[in-house]
């Protein structure tokens, strides 16, 4: 199996990201219970379905989350939001 390809967010979309409510709350959700499934993520949350998805590919194409089998973690640990941050920044 090959690896998936680099990540190369831009600045808008990943601030679109972290700036919306929701996706955050789902982050938060994962640092604290990983390895949630988009169905488990919308029940806990309770944005309809299609929601929970759109927002999980939206984090996990940032590179905050990551997906295994269907189960959503936060990508490298719950320090990788911050460490994103300071990359942006230029830190």
């Amino acid at each position: 199996m090959t690896a998936p390809p680099p990540l190369h967010p831009t600045l808008w979309r990943t601030c679109r990201a972290i700036t919306n409510r929701t996706c955050l709350q789902i982050f938060a959700l994962l640092v604290e219970q990983p390895g949630q499934t988009v169905s488990a993520v919308a029940t806990r949350l309770r944005p309809p379905l299609l929601v929970a998805s759109q927002y999980l590919r939206t984090l996990e194409a940032r590179g905050f989350v990551t997906c295994r089998q269907g189960m959503y973690a936060v990508a490298g640990g719950p320090g990788a939001f911050g460490c994103e941050l300071a990359r942006l920044a230029g830190g």
